[in-house]
């Protein structure tokens, strides 16, 4: 059972910077014409509209916008780019076939094959739009975010993105992928919708969660990082399976170190399904069940497993070779079980008043009566 979780605080540093000086020019601030080919100004129902043509480029301060066509309609507040436009500034680059910015509404759009780059970060989209008092962008169709610094993918129908309060929603059908450092997949999330909040502090995927991570996938009603604790917590009918291995439970705790799962925590209900190595039909499988499962893993792989609350075991007991050698049934306060690749190799069963029970079923028998070995507290088995 491994697993690994992604970072979306490197998705929102672009989303940061995404209101470019050309959307929040200062008050009095304007554009100073460098160079244009043509250069008219008409009056036309009533406004004076100048246009420029032809290789045009203006800039403020920093910025350079680069376009083949420039119009002011002056009484509107309204100026068209189109063609070919680029603005850059020393933070970011931006390329799109139309952006127009409306100084009275301060909303500056861009739409047609947009494109948004810094320095680790590519954000494209049918259309983005930049509401300057709000601090607010919004991305439409097809958005892709790349972040090649984390090898992260961000995709999804619609983006809203408000800076004062470092918000991320991303909702139709909402795509989080991580790669390797050599391109390969190893992490996808959908669901109806994930949210960011305070800068990717806590993401929250929403509906009909599923995560896949080669032969590792989990199922839930709503899945929340919290960057803090390193914590993904599975909740609303929440299920992980792993290589045969299935845990359910009503809410599933995964803790992680370095991207790598170290603990998992089933609550509520908890049930742990693990996959059989015997070379011969046992007629069940290994089965843990009770109030509360914690796994601890190491490199990938569940090598001790405590169950508290009306704590049960059911194991295949297999030997060197793999054979089946017969069932142990065990139940209990609490149990821990040791476990090495995959193989039981010891039960501790905990009781208070002391009333833990095991019993062991050789092959050929229908009930576990062959051989009682009730133990007392801290019985062993």
């Amino acid at each position: 059972m491994q697993g690994t979780v992604f970072k979306l605080s490197a998705v929102i540093m672009l989303l940061c910077v995404l209101a470019t000086p050309a959307a929040a020019q200062k008050d009095g601030e304007k554009l100073r014409l460098i160079r244009a080919e043509t250069s008219r100004s008409t009056l036309e129902k009533g406004q004076i509209v100048r246009r420029l043509a032809g290789d045009v480029l203006l800039r403020q301060g920093e910025l350079e916008l680069a376009c083949d066509e420039a119009t002011e309609y002056t009484a509107e507040g309204k100026t068209v780019f189109t063609g070919n436009v680029h603005i850059r500034d020393s933070r970011q680059e931006l390329w799109a076939t139309k952006a127009v910015y409306y100084k009275h509404l301060r909303l500056f759009e861009a739409e047609g094959d947009v494109k948004i780059v810094d320095e680790q970060t590519t954000m494209t989209a049918d259309k983005v739009v930049y509401l300057q008092d709000e601090r607010r962008v919004i991305g439409t169709g097809n958005v892709i975010v790349d972040n090649d610094a984390e090898h992260i993918r961000l995709m999804g129908g619609r983006l809203n993105y408000l800076r004062p309060e470092g918000y991320v929603k991303v909702t139709r059908e909402p795509v989080l992928v991580q790669f390797d450092s050599t391109g390969t997949e190893e992490m996808r999330i959908v669901g109806e919708q994930i949210e960011a909040f305070d800068n990717a502090d806590s993401v929250v995927v929403q509906k009909n969660v599923v995560i896949t991570r080669g032969e590792t996938v989990a199922r839930c009603g709503t899945a929340v990082y919290t960057t803090a604790d390193e914590r993904i917590a599975l909740m609303q009918e929440p299920e992980v399976v792993h290589e045969g291995d299935r845990l359910t439970g009503e809410r599933i705790d995964l803790y992680l170190d370095q991207r790598k799962v170290r603990e998992v925590h089933v609550a509520g209900k908890a049930e742990y399904v693990a996959a059989s190595d015997s070379t011969a039909d046992s007629g069940s499988k290994n089965k843990l069940t009770g109030q509360d499962i914690r796994l601890f893993l190491r490199d990938g792989q569940v090598e001790k497993v405590v169950v508290n609350g009306t704590a049960t075991s059911i194991w295949n007991i297999v030997d060197a070779e793999g054979n089946f050698q017969g069932v142990n049934w065990t139940q209990g306060d609490r149990i821990t079980i040791l476990i090495e690749n995959k193989e039981l190799q010891t039960i501790f069963v905990d009781s208070d008043p002391g009333l833990s029970k095991g019993k062991f079923t050789p092959p050929g028998f229908t009930s576990p009566a062959a051989t009682d070995t009730t133990t007392g507290r801290k019985g062993r088995q």
